[in-house]
């Protein structure tokens, strides 16, 4: 047991640190979201103009600022989530800041353009509106026009536009040439629904105490008596269920053995093999460390079955069945019992969709003798989807 919470507490500390580290290596670096210019017009002769603009300057910014970006997928997936359904306007001024908040970012480009067509038959014009904003104090730092003829200059006059754009953004986004950051992390945005695959094993508070085997079989253990069985469990959990930080979780665990133990009147040890499966459910709550390390707790109640089989034949103890009179070769005794369990439980995130736990429990058995108590250890890895 203490090497296992020895084990534990080292594993936390080099979670913490390694995280730490990640944390301080990009806290001077903004976290910037580019909204891909719309076309509002919906003018599909110049559906090009849009995406050529958006292609240019993702290049442009990759390569002159130290940013921390998000994947386009992933923060229009949490948009979607969080009910921000008409993409058509992800680039006005207004839900291009509701986007920046909900998405934790320090600053946010957006922007669209129009076309108006020519009155005499001439050539048309497209008007850029190009917003950036300051996330924390709601502030729009800059907002550029920019009009050019729907002719063979427009390319020419697009790389205009897109210089106008960087010198704008050079003011607020650091040099990458000069940043001090040697690698780039992307911000993790953590999955609310994960499942997580577990092994372990449990401890006896109470080991199985030395008993005896009447005349007629009898023999009584409880759910928590044997100690160093393997577990194997699968658990679904919610993060951020009614607030932020609190957590549900469903879970079922399957656990198997064998052991041998000590018995009055026997001459040699009793093999016994046992098997069960519980069932819990219940809330918890996470506390993040760091930007990669975190701590839950969690409390919760559930069902327990369990099976034991005793093998007699090498006990060196005679037990016959009163009833008929024969030898009885092997006991067996089944388990049903109402939990109740507490997990302490540490996580350190790879990526925002995969996490490694490890976790330690304390489970009571209601019903049993003295209500009967258990230790489990447990480490897993944690899928989001």
């Amino acid at each position: 047991m203490k090497y296992y919470f020895g084990m534990v507490f080292k594993i936390f500390c080099c979670a913490f640190i390694v995280s730490s580290a990640y944390a301080a290596h990009a806290a001077h670096v903004p976290a910037f979201l580019f909204i891909p210019v719309e076309n509002a017009g919906r003018n599909p002769d110049y559906e090009y103009i849009g995406k050529s603009a958006t292609k240019e300057l993702n290049r442009l910014i990759g390569k002159n600022f130290a940013v921390r970006e998000i994947s386009e997928r992933t923060w229009r997936a949490l948009a979607r989530e969080n009910q921000f359904i008409y993409e058509d306007e992800y680039h006005t001024r207004s839900v291009a800041l509701q986007l920046g908040l909900i998405l934790k970012r320090d600053l946010v480009l957006s922007g669209s353009y129009l076309i108006e067509p020519s009155k005499d038959g001439g050539t048309d014009t497209v008007f850029f509106n190009v917003y950036l904003q300051r996330i924390k104090d709601r502030k729009m730092i800059s907002h550029i026009k920019f009009r050019t003829p729907a002719d063979a200059s427009i390319f020419t006059r697009m790389n205009e536009f897109s210089s106008m754009v960087i010198a704008e953004l050079s003011r607020v986004l650091p040099d990458k040439n000069e940043a001090e950051k040697k690698f780039y992390d992307e911000e993790l945005q953590f999955y609310k629904n994960q499942f997580f695959v577990s092994g372990g094993t449990t401890f006896a508070i109470s080991p199985a105490p030395v008993k005896e085997i009447s005349e007629t079989g009898d023999v009584d253990f409880n759910p928590g008596d044997f100690e160093h069985k393997p577990l194997i469990a699968v658990q679904y959990r919610r993060l951020n269920f009614l607030f932020d930080g609190f957590q549900f979780h469903l879970g079922s665990g399957f656990s198997f053995g064998s052991t041998d133990i000590n018995m009055v009147s026997s001459a040699n040890r009793i093999k016994v093999d046992y098997y069960s499966f519980s069932l819990n459910a219940g809330p918890g709550y996470r506390f993040n460390i760091s930007s990669r390390a975190y701590l839950a707790l969690q409390a919760g109640g559930g069902f327990y079955y369990g099976k034991s089989v005793l093998d007699l034949g090498m006990s060196g103890k005679e037990v016959i069945n009163k009833n008929t009179g024969e030898n009885i070769d092997e006991i067996k005794i089944d388990y049903y019992a109402p939990t109740a369990q507490g997990d302490l439980i540490i996580g350190y995130h790879f990526t925002g969709n995969l996490a490694f736990e490890v976790g330690s429990a304390y489970r009571v058995y209601f019903g049993s003798e003295e209500n009967s108590k258990q230790a489990l250890a447990y480490g897993g890895f944690v899928f989001g989807f």
